[in-house]
């Protein structure tokens, strides 16, 4: 019933969105919101300060009396979904605010309720250029020229917008930053070294991936390699290929170089107590420090399989949506055909 309800709400909410908010949309990505980050802050003329907003449990206290009142759709059948409550341990818990848990009508809920933000930011300056508002989901961010235009005129604003939704901002994630110090947004680290902006793998993105990394090492003690190098690849490609759309060379070189160090000390544990030499050949088939293993494909034919390395997956620049572009509308039908035949990037 609720993905009914999504279907119909769907046209709704994406005509009603702000152009620049990319979380839980058609056709839009965290790559989107990146993207439109540094078109706010490449420039000479881009405003330096930075308000990193994060909403307070979003999910779970978006008020009910507003969702009732605001929502086109049927209230009753909405009222039973948000008073429905959960039920843990065999006790029911009743829900007095919040979306749905895990379903899916939770993220349309969710960008209704935010839906005015961008706009409501904007319309205190009116066609003042330097005011930005970038939102993915609950997590947004506000550039403007001076710390004091976000302390005394946009914060409090963002405030009085949440607060007749029944939400809040986090005070402890909430900060105001100067780009030259950096901040971190959607796992990419944003910084401005004079005029010239970089967009990076956040720390804790590549302390994140090296985790993973290490704990499959750890685990996978007594499997052949080439099952082991099997596992690392999916991690290293589905980690690589997000990243691959910034400036990510030096962060790619340093995980690449820590996990080479890792896997030299699985292969030493393989072996220990007697003389790696003669072994080699098992761990370095396509030449000397070149990880690879022979394996077998499908049809059982002999097949090379090699460690991903990070660089060679090549930086790419994506092409970021247009932010009047909607999926529901005919006029836009031809634009979306071209993004999924020629793509979404190109080489950097």
């Amino acid at each position: 019933m609720q993905a009914l309800y999504a279907l119909a709400l769907a046209p709704i909410v994406e005509s009603r969105a702000d152009p620049n908010s990319y979380g839980f949309r058609f056709y839009r990505s965290t790559h989107d919101a990146i993207e439109q980050l540094v078109i706010c802050l490449s420039r000479r003329c881009s405003g330096q300060w930075v308000l990193e907003g994060d909403i307070k449990a979003c999910f779970d206290e978006i008020g009910h009396p507003w969702l009732l009142d605001h929502v086109p759709m049927d209230r009753e059948v909405l009222r039973q979904w948000l008073k429905a409550g959960f039920v843990e341990k065999g006790k029911l818990f009743p829900t007095g605010a919040g979306t749905p848990q895990d379903r899916v009508i939770s993220p349309l809920l969710t960008n209704w309720t935010l839906h005015g933000l961008e706009a409501t930011v904007k319309g205190l300056f009116g066609r003042r250029p330097k005011v930005h508002v970038v939102r993915y989901a609950d997590d947004f961010v506000v550039v403007a020229e001076t710390k004091e235009t976000l302390e005394q005129t946009v914060k409090p604003v963002i405030q009085k917008f949440l607060a007749e939704r029944g939400l809040r901002l986090s005070e402890e994630k909430t900060v105001i930053t100067h780009i030259r110090d950096r901040f971190d947004f959607l796992g990419k680290t944003v910084r401005k070294f004079g005029t010239q902006l970089i967009v990076q793998p956040s720390k804790d993105a590549a302390k994140s991936i090296r985790e993973k990394l290490g704990v499959l090492l750890r685990a996978s003690r007594s499997i052949p390699y080439d099952v082991l190098l099997r596992k690392l690849n999916r991690l290293l490609r589905g980690w690589g290929n997000y990243h691959r759309f910034t400036c990510s060379s030096r962060v790619f070189g340093k995980v690449h170089h820590w996990l080479l160090e890792g896997i030299w000390r699985w292969i030493k544990r393989q072996h220990k107590g007697k003389r790696l030499r003669r072994h080699l050949t098992k761990y370095f088939a396509k030449g000397l420090w070149t990880h690879s293993a022979w394996t077998k494909d499908g049809s059982g034919s002999p097949q090379l399989i090699e460690l991903v390395r990070l660089c060679a997956l090549g930086l790419r620049r994506h092409i970021k949506i247009r932010e009047a572009a909607s999926p529901y509308d005919p006029q836009h039908a031809d634009y979306f055909r071209m993004r999924r035949e020629l793509g979404t990037s190109r080489p950097a």
